[in-house]
Order: structure tokens, then sequence, then C-alpha cells
């Protein structure tokens, strides 16, 4: 609803004031027409009244008149600053159109001229909070809710943010808290769940999820999270009858299509990616859900299926830079290097600014042997986001390329190499009969049958939640004793500012990620380096005896070899051979994968990331 103002910079006389009432009442009434037609006449002998421009602003918005809209709310602003009305309805607009910095900025500033507006804290909590900048989000929500402690929607806001970092307590008390004034609230039951299943409650979150659907049956969003629930908990075929309603209500869900068919190949079930194919014959035109059909069809091995899907793809529009990219990347693995160079680097014509792009660009310029170009493109990239695990991980192939003295300096292995057992947890008599309780208990969270779509795992399968979050306590005393052995690892390494991994030890940690993997016979690791890290690890809870006495180094841990193709071969720098009991800890950029091996017995670790602090 909109209101007159009744503090008025430029007051207008009373006959203009009762006018501005009739204006309000047709806006209010949606009358945009009949408002402005009233409007114009007292605006043009009252230029300078920044409501009346206001007013203006409000019917041109409701029109879909966004650049007049705009105008109006400049002009407003440009004969007072201050007036909120304007400035509320400008923070709006650049929502609208996107300018999310904008938005901000004006919601700071009406923030700033009235500290305690809870639609400004509110909503500036919001854009934080989609921004990912969850601490400020935080502080603004905090201060939101208590001028509104019964406020739900600040309070579902204030939890997202929460939960973003980890205070998961914290979150689930502002969820509840919503629930306790409203149990059907439908936004608060999903991320309570959410929070539920980070926590690898799955059995509680399926119930508080089929809690929001008895009252919103149809919530597609509920649906897929149950639906991914019901996977984590082994419950698969209900998890699939769920996926395939939500598609049955949206074919085009290109996310229900995502995880419909990594659960179904992970269970090595016959209806892989037929989703796509039942969805494509009634939406042909749709590139985006092709090109994922062709992403799936290349993970899954199938290069000749997914390159006639992006040849499709191009001849619709030759333009589509994913596709562009995704046929180079083939072409390289293929060997194809000029002609998969002439791919990516088509693609970059089309988008220049796109990280991942220029990436690739890099890796194919190594391929056709320009590594110092490649290198350029990664320094460039580095100075943006000195942290980005990857772009140091290829920066490394191109120094080893150009036989630079840096390569060593970046992959000391000797140095940066962590090779120890941990300490025999209390209460058992030596290491082997931990790892076998262990190792029982790994198996029991294990439900695939297949290794994962998106993962450098072959033959075996890899748990989907983080594992250290599993509220058993065999994992918290595993997860004791490896936190213990990182930290006095941290305590040893050189000190070096100038150096990317060196500079970041503060002798504090957070686990980003942590994961379980069972290796069968045949099983290996391609290379590959971890994004989300900074030092990783990998702890061998069982070892095949042939592998720990193998002369031909069968499951062995090597680094240095790029996991891309390249037209020399680069050997491994450094190889280890894994024990049981053993904790290998190297940095995240650190290219590294395992040689296959013969066994009847299982290769079974525990890997994970951390961060600095």
């Amino acid at each position: 609803m909109v209101s007159p103002n009744k503090n008025l910079r430029n007051p207008v006389n009373t006959q203009a004031n009762q006018v501005i009432q009739k204006i309000v009442q047709l806006i209010n009434a949606r009358h945009m027409e009949q408002a402005l037609k009233l409007l114009t006449p007292l605006l043009a002998t009252n230029k300078k009244n920044s409501q009346l421009w206001h007013l203006k602003s409000v019917i041109h918005h409701a029109k879909g008149e966004l650049s007049l809209c705009e105008q109006a709310i400049n002009k407003s602003l440009a004969i007072n600053p201050n007036f909120l009305p304007s400035l509320v309805n400008l923070a709006k607009l650049k929502k609208q159109q996107g300018k999310v910095e904008d938005a901000i900025g004006c919601y700071l500033k009406i923030i700033a001229l009235s500290p305690k507006d809870i639609n400004a804290l509110f909503h500036i909590g919001v854009l934080y909070n989609q921004t990912k900048r969850y601490t400020q989000a935080q502080k603004q929500l905090t201060q939101a809710l208590q001028l509104a402690p019964a406020d739900n929607n600040i309070c579902i806001a204030l939890g997202q943010s929460l939960m973003h970092q980890d205070l998961l307590i914290e979150a689930s008390k502002c969820f509840k808290d919503v629930l306790s004034r409203q149990e059907t609230n439908i936004a608060a039951l999903n991320n309570l769940a959410l929070i539920q299943k980070q926590q690898c409650l799955f059995s509680k979150a399926i119930n508080t999820l089929l809690t929001a659907l008895k009252y919103q049956p149809q919530q597609i969003e509920v649906m897929k999270n149950l639906a991914s629930c019901y996977t984590l908990n082994g419950e698969v075929m209900k998890s699939k009858q769920l996926y395939q309603s939500v598609l049955e209500q949206n074919p085009e869900d290109i996310e229900a299509h995502h995880w419909l068919n990594t659960m179904l190949w992970e269970h090595d079930d016959n209806d892989f990616l037929k989703s796509y194919q039942l969805a494509l014959k009634s939406n042909q035109n749709n590139l985006d859900l092709q090109f994922a059909l062709a992403k799936k069809m290349q993970l899954s091995e199938d290069i000749n299926g997914a390159t006639q899907q992006l040849k499709d793809i191009l001849f619709k529009n030759k333009k589509h830079g994913p596709s562009l990219l995704e046929l180079g990347t083939i072409l390289r693995e293929q060997g194809l290097f000029e002609e998969s160079y002439k791919h990516i680097e088509q693609a970059h014509k089309i988008n220049q600014s796109n990280e991942v792009v220029k990436q690739e660009l890099a890796k194919s310029l190594m391929g056709i042997g320009e590594p110092k170009k490649a290198l350029s493109i990664l320094n460039k990239l580095l100075l943006k986001n000195p942290h980005q695990q990857g772009w140091w991980a290829y920066k490394t192939i191109a120094l080893k390329l150009l036989n630079s003295p840096e390569y060593h300096y970046l992959c000391n292995y000797e140095q940066f190499i962590l090779k120890a057992s941990i300490e025999v947890p209390q209460g058992y008599a030596n290491l082997n009969e931990f790892n076998c309780d262990l190792v029982n208990e790994l198996k029991k969270i294990h439900y695939a049958k297949s290794h994962p779509l998106e993962q450098t795992l072959k033959n075996g399968s890899q748990t989907s939640e983080k594992l250290f979050d599993y509220h058993l306590p065999l994992i918290k005393t595993l997860t004791a004793s490896l936190k213990q052995q990182t930290s006095e690892f941290l305590q040893q390494l050189p000190q070096d500012d100038k150096h990317p991994l060196l500079s970041r030890n503060t002798g504090r940690f957070v686990e980003t990620d942590s994961w379980s993997v069972i290796l069968n016979s045949s099983g290996f690791h391609q290379d590959h380096y971890h994004p989300a890290g900074w030092f990783s690890s990998c702890y061998y809870a069982q070892v095949p005896d042939m592998v720990e006495t193998s002369e031909l180094q069968q499951g062995w841990i090597k680094f240095g070899q790029p996991g891309f193709n390249l037209p020399q071969t680069i050997e491994p720098a450094c190889i280890i051979k894994p024990e049981t009991g053993l904790l290998v800890q190297f940095p995240s950029y650190f290219w590294h994968g395992t040689n296959a091996f013969v066994s009847e017995e299982k290769r079974i670790t525990t890997p994970y990331d951390i961060l600095p602090v």
C-alpha cells in the first residue's frame, strides 16, 4: 500500500493534497492510468516535490516501465537524497534488475538514516545470504530479530545464515522457534531437515520432510530433499519414485534429473539416463537439458553418445559455449590436441570472462606445446583468487613442461607430504584392533554398488555426506586421532610468507569435507587434485596384503602426474606405499592418483580436506 508523506520538504496546497490522496487511492486500487492522469498536471506545477516523483515511480513500476520508474526515483532523490520511500523503491528496483551490490548500497543508506528499519535490515540480510556473506547477514538479521522477535521470515533468514556458517545448533533453534509459533511453516521444516541431513541424522530428516509434505504434498524442493535423504539412508526405491514424481510435474527440472541419474548409476539401475531421453522427446529445444544428458554420457564413458549429443546441440546453436568446451575436452582426451584447442578457443571468444573457459584454454595450450602462454593465463587467474587449488595444480604442470625451478618450489614432495601412523585410540590394545572395528562400521554406510559419476575413483564406492559428521562413536574417535596428527604436522612445516601453501599456515584448521572410499579389485583413483582444500589427507583403514608387498606398486599412491591428456608422458615424481594405519597428508593442489590392484581384499580409506583458520 502507498501512503502520502506527511513531512514534505516542498509542501503543496490543500487542494493539491486532496489530489494526492486521490492518486494514492487509485494506486492502491491498481488503477494506474487514472492515477498517472491526475498526477501529470500536478507534477508539472510542483516539479520540486520528491513525493510526487516517488508516486510517479510507483505507477511506472506497476506498469512494468522500469526505465521510467528509475528516472522518477532519481528525480525524487535529486530533490531530497534522504527521502526514504524513494530509497526503498530504488533498493527494490535494483534487486529486481539483478544489481545486488547497488541494492545493498541503498539498504545501507536506509539503515544509516533509520537504524531500526526492520524491512531494510531484513532485506539486506537476505541479499547478504544470497551473495554468501553469511556473517554480515547474521549481523543485520540479528538486529532485525531483536526489533521483531516473532517475525518468522526474519527468523528463517537468520537460521539460513547460521546454517551456512556451520552453526547448526543455533540455526536449529531459529527454525524450531518458528515451528513453535507455526507448526505448518514449510520453509522452517525444510531448513531444519537440511540441518538434520548435514548432521547425518537421515531418519530424522526424513520424518521432518514427511511432515512438511503432509501440509504441502506437492512442494517440489521438499520432495527433492526427501528423495536425497532416502538415497543417503539406503532407501533407493523410495528415492527413485520420488524423483520420478518430481519430473512428472516438471520434466525440465535439470537438478532432479541430475540427482536421479546419479543415484541410478551408483546402484546399477537400467533406467540410467532414461529420464533425460523421455523429457527431450517433448522438449527437443531445451539445450541445457540436452547438454546435461551429454555430460552424463561423457562421465559414464559413453564418449560416442556424448559427442553425438554435443554436435547436435552445436547444429542447433553453433555458439553454445558449454558444448564447445565439453567437445574440446573430449577431443583433448582422445589426443586430438589441435582440434580440441580450436573448439576451446571458440568457446573463449564467446565468453572471454569465464574463468572455467580460461582454465580449459590454458590446458589446451599445454596440449599444443604452448606452456608459456598457458602459464600467463594461470598467473592472471591466480592474481584474482590465489587460493584456487585447481589453478595451482595446472600451473605446476606448465612449470614442469617449462623445466622451471619454480616447480620444485611449489612441489617439494619430501617436505610437504606427511607419512605417519595415528596414535592408538583409547580403549584399544593396538591399531589393528581399532581398524578392524572401523572397517566394519564404514562398510555399513556404503550403500552404492558403483563408483560416483563425478568423482575420480573407479570400481568402488564412496560415501556422500561428510564422514566426520556421522554420529557414530568410532567415527568421532577416528576424527579426533586424525586431527591430532594433522595439528602436529602443521607445526613441523617451515615458514615462508611468499609461498602459496606455507604462507597460509596458522597452525589452526577446519575440516571442509570428509568421506570414505572402498576400492574393489582392479579399483584405482584417476589423477586429480582437491579443489575444496588447502591440505588433503588419506587414512588407510584397510590395505590388502598384496598391496603392501607388491613389487609392481599395485594400489600405491603416486604424485605429480596430471589428470588431463598431454602429448608427452609425465612420470610420477613421488610414489608411496600405503599401509594399514598410515595417514598421508599433502597439499591439495598436488596431483595424485593410485595404481590399480588385483586382490580379493578391499582397499578402504577415509580421505578429508582442511582449510586454515
